[in-house]
C-alpha cells in the first residue's frame, strides 16, 4: 500500500547475544534502502573489568573498593544475584542483595573489601559475578597483603681467653644484622637479652624503636 512513513521493530532472538543484521527496504520502483543495526546483549555493564586494591598491610584496616552496575539497554532489568568465586580474603559488604530492579540507566553500586593474611605476599584474586536472566558480567579483583618478616644473623662466637676480661668484640661476624625480608616497612620496638653476661654495646647501637624498610637492614 501507498504510505508516507512507516515503523520497523528490530529485537534479537536471543537477548543474552549481541547481534548484527542489515534490513532492506525496497519500493514498487525497485528502489532500495539498507541499514545496518547492530544490538548489543541485554547484559548490565560494570564500570571496570578489574579493580586491584593495591598493598594493604596485613592487620591494618581492610582495603575497599566499589563496583558500578549500570542499566544501559532499552528496557528494565533484574539482577539476579552477585556472588564471588571464592570469598576467602575479598567479601562484598554493601549491595549484594538480590533481585535489584534496575529502571534503564539506572545503576547499582557494589562495595567489596579485601583482608589480607601472612602469605597474602603473592597475591590474593577473586571474581566478582552479577548475574542477569539475559546474561552476567563478571570483574577480576586482586590484591597484595602487606606483610613485614624479620631475618637475624645466625650467632655471634666470643673467644674468651679469661674469665675476669671482658670480650666486647666476637671473633666472625663482629654484629648482627636485623633484615627486613618482607614487602612493608618493619618497627623493631627493643630487644632483650636472656643471659645477663651479653649486653648491648655502648657505642654504635640503635635506639628502639628502629623503622627498617623493606629489603632494608640495621645492624
Amino acid at each position: 500500500p501507498k504510505v508516507t512513513s512507516a515503523n520497523f521493530q528490530v529485537s534479537l532472538i536471543d537477548p543474552s547475544k549481541g547481534g548484527s543484521c542489515v534490513i532492506e527496504v525496497r519500493d514498487w520502483a525497485n528502489n532500495v534502502t539498507s541499514r545496518q543495526v547492530t544490538i548489543a546483549a541485554a547484559t548490565p555493564t560494570a564500570s571496570a573489568a578489574a579493580i586491584n586494591v593495591g598493598l594493604i598491610k596485613v592487620g591494618a584496616p581492610a582495603g575497599s573498593g566499589t563496583l558500578t552496575i549500570t542499566n544501559n539497554t532499552d528496557g528494565p532489568m533484574t539482577l539476579t544475584a552477585i556472588t564471588l568465586a571464592t570469598g576467602t580474603r575479598f567479601a562484598i559488604t554493601a549491595g549484594g542483595g538480590t533481585p535489584i530492579q534496575l529502571a534503564v540507566g539506572a545503576t547499582h553500586n557494589i562495595v567489596f573489601s579485601y583482608t589480607p593474611a601472612i602469605g597474602s605476599e603473592a597475591g590474593d584474586a577473586d571474581v566478582l559475578t552479577v548475574e542477569t536472566a539475559c546474561g552476567n558480567v563478571t570483574c577480576a579483583l586482586s590484591g597484595t597483603g602487606g606483610v613485614s618478616r624479620i631475618a637475624t644473623t645466625n650467632s655471634l662466637t666470643f673467644d674468651e681467653t679469661r674469665a675476669d676480661i671482658e670480650d666486647c668484640t666476637p671473633v666472625n661476624p663482629t654484629e648482627i644484622t636485623i633484615q627486613n625480608t618482607g614487602n612493608v616497612d618493619m618497627n623493631i620496638t627493643g630487644w632483650t637479652f636472656d643471659n645477663a653476661e651479653f649486653y648491648l654495646s655502648t657505642t654504635g647501637a640503635p635506639t628502639a624503636p628502629v623503622a627498617v624498610a623493606a629489603g632494608a637492614s640495621v645492624t
